[in-house]
């Protein structure tokens, strides 16, 4: 069955090359690769043609050079999914990289497992490609863990098999869902739920991925911000409160609508009232830290 490797990048002249050619390595087959440019405003466009004229000849290639800078939104992966022909997806960013038998070893687990969604473990490396350490976003024994429910994505407040770097999803969770909703939501929290919806989230404890921290990584920035900018620290945590119940709304949209997709296999009255017992607490939270400003006098006019 067709895979299809959804690579999206932005101003990643330093790595794009390593994370390319680790997509074009790989050795499944058959297989087809979609690029997306996110208007990058370095070499990453120059870079990119140039190793395309070298892929092999039984690999589809789909390169796309965006016209505007689409962050943060989900038209890129909405467009990939939405082009891709593959049964499974698979996600790439271009400062990261992928060992040779990332895709191979995600369809096996899609095969055996049945899962919906899934993610495996990392190899953490630095700006200039040294490894740092093996992460693993669970401990599974064995190799393949139980599927992970919706029951269990919800008592655990995110989807406790899935993580961003490694992430693979059944074509079903587009076709029975849809596209991702815009807004100030996370494609690594919606994908895994939705696949779990669809047939269950599981995780590959082999690193099978290579996940680069470096300076310019939006999050490290932020993270090195709050070190030494209380303000920072209080505006971030108000901004990330509310990013997380806006996750947890999408969902919840998600149960609504498609819970007569499982009629026998989910209470949807018990879980929709399980989710807004989430938001109920984020958005209690949401309000201590907004008093919080108000009282420090930050970001509120």
């Amino acid at each position: 069955m067709l895979a299809s490797i959804l690579l999206f990048t932005y101003d990643h002249e330093r790595y794009i090359e390593r994370a390319l050619r680790s997509a074009l390595s790989q050795d499944y087959r058959p297989l087809e690769i979609l690029i997306w440019n996110n208007n990058s405003t370095d070499k990453t466009d120059s870079i990119i043609k140039d190793i395309l004229l070298e892929k092999p000849n039984d690999v589809s290639v789909n390169y796309h050079l965006s016209d505007q800078n689409y962050f943060p939104g989900f038209h890129p992966i909405n467009t990939m999914m939405r082009t891709a022909k593959g049964r499974y997806l698979v996600m790439m960013s271009g400062d990261d990289a992928s060992t040779p038998n990332r895709v191979s070893e995600t369809v096996q687990a899609f095969k055996e497992t049945g899962a919906g969604a899934l993610s495996t473990s990392s190899i953490t490396i630095d700006e200039d490609d040294n490894e740092i350490e093996v992460y693993h976003h669970i401990d599974t024994k064995p190799e393949y863990k139980k599927m992970f429910s919706v029951w269990d994505f919800v008592n655990a407040g995110g989807s406790p098999a899935c993580s961003g770097p490694g992430l693979a999803w059944h074509r079903q969770v587009l076709s029975r869902f849809g596209a991702l909703r815009d807004g100030p939501r996370n494609a690594d929290f919606m994908i895994p739920f939705r696949g779990a919806m669809v047939g269950g989230n599981t995780f590959i404890k082999k690193p099978l991925v290579y996940r680069r921290t470096h300076p310019s990584n939006f999050d490290l920035k932020l993270l090195r911000e709050m070190e030494v900018d209380e303000e920072k620290k209080i505006l971030y945590t108000e901004r990330s409160i509310s990013n997380i119940t806006a996750n947890w709304v999408a969902i919840r949209a998600d149960v609504a609508r498609f819970g007569d997709l499982y009629p026998s296999k989910i209470d949807t009255d018990t879980l929709l009232g399980e989710i807004d017992k989430r938001i109920g607490g984020l958005v209690d939270r949401w309000v201590r830290v907004r008093h919080k400003m108000m009282m420090e006098g930050v970001g509120i006019i």
